[in-house]
């Protein structure tokens, strides 16, 4: 498996294992949250996305890649649910020893409100964290 995936898939089980706020649905592709049960929130998946790659060496790469988290509450309370959600997994994800030993730096970089006001029962947003890895060829 290659390094971004395994980098992914770290943040993904951080997501899903965290107890600050407990997601019931997490997964690693878009959700619908029409389609999801009342049980189902706050629901979150997770995409990898841009990438850039230097060369160090011949055989020495650094990549800075984007990993999206999109959390989908519903009910009341939408604004905080959010606020608190993003709290957790930022601090889940800043502390697991693992990731840290994947990546050579972290940063939140973007939380995006997706349909602000919008007058549904939902409300997502979507956190953004810059990863910077190295890898051999």
């Amino acid at each position: 498996m290659s390094k971004r995936e395994n980098i992914v898939k770290r943040f993904y089980e951080v997501a899903k294992a965290q107890r600050s706020v407990r997601f019931n649905t997490v997964v690693r592709d878009p959700i619908i949250a029409e389609e999801l049960p009342r049980t189902g929130f706050p629901a979150a998946y997770l995409e990898s996305s841009n990438e850039e790659r230097l060369n160090i060496t011949k055989t020495l790469r650094e990549c800075n890649m984007d990993i999206a988290i999109v959390i989908t509450v519903n009910g009341r309370d939408r604004d905080t649910q959010r606020n608190v959600a993003i709290e957790a997994i930022e601090e889940s994800i800043y502390n697991d020893t693992e990731i840290n030993s994947l990546v050579n730096s972290i940063e939140l970089t973007n939380i995006d409100i997706v349909d602000l006001g919008e007058a549904s029962p939902f409300a997502t947003v979507k956190v953004t964290f810059g990863v910077t890895y190295c890898y051999t060829i």
